[in-house]
């Protein structure tokens, strides 16, 4: 699932808070990443946070993410 440059730009943001994250996929989606209707996200923080990574990294919406229908 990721790449090399992936598992770097992961390291190097380990010190990100989580709300910076949130903030730059809605800045660079339009939407936020949760709805508050959808109750259906039911992740541990660190697999968030990596979901949100790759999101931003590539520059891709929530829904392509390989692992969000598991």
């Amino acid at each position: 699932m990721a790449d090399a440059d992936f598992e770097a730009f992961c390291e190097e943001a380990r010190d990100i808070p989580g709300g910076d994250l949130l903030s730059a996929y809605a800045v660079s989606h339009g939407v936020g990443f949760f709805d508050i209707e959808d109750t259906s996200i039911n992740v541990t923080q660190e697999e968030l946070r990596r979901w949100l990574l790759w999101c931003n990294y590539y520059g891709r919406p929530k829904e392509e993410y390989p692992l969000a229908n598991q």
